[in-house]
């Protein structure tokens, strides 16, 4: 049996009060304009202090929102991420993001961190970027979210997997790994499903900054929830990803997320993947799975997804082929 306390021991309703209470605390009053010069300060005032950090530099333009990169004047070691929507289509996403985020932060905070979760230090006991602040745009009225700076996503590294290396297949394992555990947990407590869990929505940061980016030197988290799921209290909130169902369903991120990983792996790796994922799932749709055809859309709309990637099933088998996870 895998060592984490997937039944923690949480009264529901103190729960739902005590993530209400610690979410107040990410929301402050300030309508602040975002400067884009480099080096430039903002300055957020909340409750009990008043902060202020650089903003260094702009991450990413996407279609949903920008991501900017900013550092506390007190330790260059703080950094973090803002993220500001772009309009009003995307700031709807963004409002339903910061609801099921900060849920997460606020769990991960009241109920994981410091916990001994598995004999081994392997399931990281966080499964989200924590959030520092949440607030708005004073020329937009844009909502914006301010949250811990991980190292980056893992696209670049899995779509260059090659698991006949063994630290690669290691990798990708330990990956599975990590992402199920969190994914059972969420499911467990709150029938979360991220809807669109795919490498670029999979974070990572390094054990010890010195070292490269291997199976035995990475903790991942979930990351992007515009499209998510979350039960909350009595309250269900969902994002939104276009074409796509979002009604609960503990077999789809898995599914999704496998799936992706065979799409967008360089075609040199992807017989030898193939033949790995083979030996832990007999339900491969290699039809979908093909990048050429743009068929993978399809894994957005299915209606059912096999059982065994349900993750409480998936970690068993896990357990069974690798015992060194038991």
């Amino acid at each position: 049996m895998i060592k984490i306390n997937y039944n923690l021991q949480i009264n529901n309703i103190n729960m739902t009060n005590n993530i209400t209470e610690t979410i107040k605390d990410y929301f402050i009053d300030n309508s602040i304009i975002l400067p884009t010069i480099r080096n430039s300060i903002i300055t957020l005032n909340n409750a009990s202090a008043t902060e202020h950090f650089i903003f260094k530099k702009m991450l990413a333009n996407g279609s949903y929102g920008k991501l900017y990169l900013y550092e506390s004047t007190i330790s260059k070691l703080d950094k973090y991420i803002i993220k500001i929507s772009l309009g009003a289509e995307s700031n709807d996403a963004l409002i339903a993001e910061i609801k099921i985020h900060s849920i997460l932060s606020a769990f991960q905070q009241l109920y994981l961190i410091n916990k001994l979760f598995y004999k081994k230090p392997r399931f990281y006991p966080k499964v989200a970027p924590n959030i520092k602040y949440i607030f708005r745009d004073a020329r937009t009225g844009m909502n914006i979210i301010m949250m811990e700076k991980y190292d980056g996503d893992i696209y670049r590294k899995l779509t260059m997997l090659n698991v006949r290396l063994e630290n690669d297949r290691k990798f990708l394992i330990e990956l599975l790994f990590q992402i199920s555990c969190q994914l059972r947990l969420l499911q467990k407590h709150f029938e979360f499903m991220h809807n669109d869990l795919k490498a670029n929505n999979i974070f990572y940061k390094l054990i010890d900054p010195t070292k490269e980016l291997t199976f035995d030197n990475t903790r991942f988290v979930l990351a992007d929830f515009g499209g998510a799921c979350i039960t909350f209290g009595k309250f269900v909130t969902k994002g939104d990803v276009k074409g796509s169902e979002i009604d609960f369903n503990q077999n789809k991120d898995l599914f999704m997320l496998i799936h992706l990983i065979i799409t967008f792996i360089d075609p040199s790796y992807r017989i030898s993947l193939v033949d790995l994922l083979s030996t832990m799932f007999t339900e491969l749709n290699l039809d979908i799975a093909v990048n050429e055809s743009d068929s993978w859309h399809q894994l957005y709309t299915k209606s059912i997804y096999p059982d065994e990637y349900n993750p409480k099933l998936f970690l068993e088998r896990l357990c069974e082929l690798y015992p060194e996870y038991k």
